[in-house]
């Protein structure tokens, strides 16, 4: 296999595994929601890494030869499943902690260069959000790591709600998580956050030449659920509702 075909195969591996799929596996569960499982929707990091990918493998538009030795790109990934049951965000009815899991969550990240050495590092995640709290922690490890300004770091969650629950770092909003959820919240936070600066580590150390190209595109997953009533607003289907196609 020669060098170029390496590159090729490797880029698509990860774009491939940067992308969301559903689990084709069998589910024999009842219940509904008390699964470890990714959100069913492709993360912006793995478009983006998609876009790397044609660009090395020659199948996307040329792009000039000057742009070929102007950019990197470096991509890694990491799985922040829990290692025990706990609490899982979203869905405020919830009354009991996970049961199990269908397939692990991810932290990815894509780091990109360009000519003059600006550094840019987006990392996706199997998480409902970061807390704010989370993130200053967070920008502050990777600055003195790698001094990669928090301007430089893009953190984008998947909203999932098949995730674990962050918000022990919000103290004001902690009264309702069960006994000793609130302990396992903290010890799982600070877990994922010296996996995602390692992992932002990994990323900015994978760089290498790569050509860029970028798409937009229209997906008409997303639905307005903010129905219009006599007396306000419902949470109801809006299909004339405004959403955010990007």
């Amino acid at each position: 296999m020669s060098m170029s075909e390496m590159m090729e195969h490797d880029l698509w591996t990860v774009a491939r595994d940067a992308i969301r799929i559903p689990a084709t596996q069998p589910r024999t569960d009842t219940s509904d929601g008390l699964y470890w499982r990714s959100r069913p929707m492709a993360s912006r990091a793995g478009i983006i890494a998609m876009c790397v990918c044609l660009t090395v493998s020659g199948s996307a538009p040329a792009v000039g030869a000057e742009s070929q030795a102007t950019w990197k790109a470096g991509m890694a990934t990491v799985v922040i499943t829990p290692e025990q049951s706990m609490w899982m965000a979203g869905y405020a009815a919830r009354n009991k902690p996970s049961e199990g899991k269908v397939h692990d969550l991810h932290g990815k990240a894509l780091a990109l260069e360009d000519a003059q050495g600006t550094r840019l590092v987006i990392v996706t995640a199997d998480l409902i959000g970061f807390p704010r709290e989370f993130r200053d922690q967070l920008e502050k490890e990777v600055n003195d790591r790698y001094k990669l300004g928090r301007e430089n770091l893009l953190l984008n969650p998947s909203h999932t709600h098949s995730g674990p629950e962050l918000r022990a770092w919000r103290t004001t909003q902690a009264w309702d998580l069960p006994d000793g959820q609130i302990d396992l919240c903290r010890q799982y936070s600070e877990a994922l956050r010296t996996k995602l600066v390692d992992l932002v580590g990994r990323a900015l150390a994978d760089l290498s030449p790569a050509q860029l190209s970028y798409l937009h595109a229209k997906a008409s997953v997303a639905m307005n659920r903010r129905s219009q009533t006599g007396g306000g607003y419902s949470i109801a289907p809006n299909t004339d509702g405004p959403v955010d196609h990007d």
